[in-house]
């Protein structure tokens, strides 16, 4: 891990990673709350980048509290026992940090598409495969973006305006990847 520099108390502060960083703010806006609530939200996530499992998860939220970015409490009583999690200060400040850091070309480039690395290969297949494949990625697209339009519609009743941005970024970017597969399929009918 590497240190980088904590503006807002100038005192340097252990580097979160991107999984970190977003265990860390999911808590922020659900605490407080246990570690399977966050879980569950990474369940539920629009993007699939992460999973939600506890081998994913919960090791994450126990290195975010042995750095003391989170506290947990006992919580529950009997078979039921649990720890209820919150942010603490320094870990605020650590979610700032990672959020003004300066940006990669990891984070602002052109991001891993698999269909478009698939499509790079359509030359091994013949046009009818081609056809199948991108009715069928259209299909299962079509679902995604159904479960992005409830995200924001549930958002913008239960949730604050950042959840519903991050709902609008992810159904903009499906409708977008719709368009360009419907572009590509028209070409595969044409060849």
């Amino acid at each position: 891990m590497s240190a980088v520099l904590d503006y807002d108390r100038g005192m340097p502060s252990t580097a979160l990673t991107e999984l970190e960083a977003a265990a860390l703010g999911e808590l922020l806006n659900q605490q407080p709350c246990t570690a399977y609530v966050v879980r569950r939200s990474f369940e539920k996530s629009l993007t699939p980048t992460w999973s939600g499992s506890a081998g994913t998860i919960y090791p994450a939220l126990e290195r975010l509290e042995r750095r003391k970015l989170v506290r947990s409490r006992a919580s529950g009583t009997g078979r039921r026992r649990s720890r209820t999690l919150s942010v603490t200060t320094l870990g605020k400040s650590a979610l700032r940090s990672w959020i003004l850091s300066t940006l990669s070309l990891w984070e602002v480039g052109t991001p891993l598409d698999p269909l478009r690395i698939r499509i790079g290969f359509f030359g091994v297949l013949t046009p009818a495969r081609r056809i199948r494949f991108l009715q069928r990625a259209i299909e299962r697209l079509a679902h995604e973006i159904t479960r992005a339009e409830a995200y924001v519609d549930h958002a913008t009743r239960n949730r604050g305006p950042w959840q519903v941005a991050i709902g609008q970024g992810a159904l903009t970017t499906q409708r977008a990847r719709m368009g360009w597969l419907k572009d590509v399929l028209r070409v595969a009918r044409r060849t």
